[in-house]
């Protein structure tokens, strides 16, 4: 028989682990780009960062956006892909900003990207990205 010490400890970390936040790479794979819209949302600075713009016009299609976004070294974390599905595309709001978000699946991975194409970017414009990456 467990000592009412550990019990109590036990019964107040399985309490306290189902009302953490969930992390933006473990969103609810029911809707992984909501995941992400929200948590975005709640960001103050989005889309403040450093990225690297694709030079592409604006009339290009976004699965050729997309191979661009993830052939490029994404980070620390997040290797380039080569290869690639679409799994779902749709526009999406975030603090008030439209961009298109995509699911993608690579390989064993699952990720979610997000483009806007930024006409203030000299000389004519280029696409900004982000990609996160679902464990």
């Amino acid at each position: 028989m467990k000592p009412p010490a550990i019990s109590v400890f036990c019964g107040l970390s399985l309490f306290l682990a189902g009302c953490a936040k969930p992390d933006i790479k473990h969103p609810d794979t029911s809707d992984t780009i909501g995941g992400v819209v929200k948590e975005e949302s709640g960001h103050v600075l989005f889309p403040s960062g450093v990225f690297q713009p694709i030079l592409l016009p604006a009339s290009t299609p976004v699965a050729v956006v997309t191979s661009n976004a993830l052939a490029c070294p994404l980070g620390p974390t997040i290797r380039p892909v080569k290869k690639f599905t679409i799994v779902e595309a749709r526009e999406v709001l975030i603090r008030e900003d439209q961009y298109t978000a995509l699911r993608v699946h690579a390989g064993h991975r699952d990720m979610v990207v997000l483009l806007k194409f930024d006409r203030s970017i000299p000389p004519t414009g280029a696409w900004w990205s982000r990609v996160y990456e679902n464990e």
